[in-house]
């Protein structure tokens, strides 16, 4: 994972900056090795698109589709 988005200066529509992306996190209770452990760590990251019924899952938080919609600022 990436402190930095190396997307957003290029394109200016990264999946880490879309109001649809959320976090994955582990379950101790998951079989699979790379699922199971702690609810506070980051499995991955999902696109929540409203409507969709299921997220996409990526590996990477920074990325980029065709459903992209810039967070608002609070």
């Amino acid at each position: 994972m990436m402190d930095k988005c190396f997307l957003e200066s290029e394109y200016k529509a990264c999946c880490c900056n879309c109001e649809f992306q959320i976090k994955i996190m582990k379950h101790p209770g998951n079989k699979n090795e790379y699922a199971n452990g702690s609810i506070l760590s980051v499995m991955g990251y999902g696109c929540n698109i409203p409507g969709w019924n299921g997220a996409i899952f990526s590996d990477r938080e920074h990325s980029m589709c065709e459903e992209y919609t810039k967070k608002e600022s609070k």
